[in-house]
């Protein structure tokens, strides 16, 4: 396994069909790559990657402990560790017990998960996308202007900021 590890690049070059992989082994090989590393594989027939990367998917899930779920008002998809710092709409907000703005979103009982994923596959046509845009969503970062946590899938954008910028004369 580590010296799949090693090689995948090279071993995924060779004429080869690796179909005939086990799931098992396949999740074996898959943990001992960081997202980063599975990225860099150089894959162009798409034998592993993908199946690397579906794997990386369920870990993401499974090992963490994380649960997404769907608003039911905003339609965002959140975690319950963030769900209370990220916005909703006004009339589902309250103040917590240290004062701050706490929005209070309510899971959609008709959504899941699996329809969600396999959605977002045929949309991005690519697991390693779907990966990454689920990574996006599950962790948080803080805008540095407005203090405000957002999903790093919306790095390129600040929801609190809608205008353009405007910028004083010089001189």
């Amino acid at each position: 396994i580590e010296y799949c590890h090693q090689n995948m690049s090279a071993i995924v070059a060779t004429p080869c069909n690796m179909n005939c992989i086990s799931d098992p082994l396949i999740t074996r090989i898959s943990a001992t790559f960081d997202h980063n590393e599975a990225d860099e594989i150089k894959d162009r027939k798409d034998k592993i990657k993908s199946k690397i990367f579906c794997k990386k998917i369920e870990s993401l899930f499974q090992s963490n402990g994380v649960t997404l779920f769907r608003c039911h008002v905003c339609k965002r998809v959140l975690t319950q560790e963030i769900q209370m710092k990220i916005k909703c709409f006004p009339t589902r907000m309250s103040i917590n017990s240290h004062g701050a703005i706490a929005y209070r979103h309510s899971p959609d009982s008709s959504w899941d998960i699996n329809d969600y994923v396999i959605t977002m596959h045929n949309e991005l046509k690519s697991w390693r996308d779907v990966y990454w845009r689920l990574w996006g969503m599950l962790h948080y970062l803080n805008c540095s202007r407005c203090k405000k946590v957002f999903p790093c899938v919306e790095l390129s954008h600040c929801q609190f900021h809608l205008e353009q910028p405007q910028y004083p004369p010089s001189g």
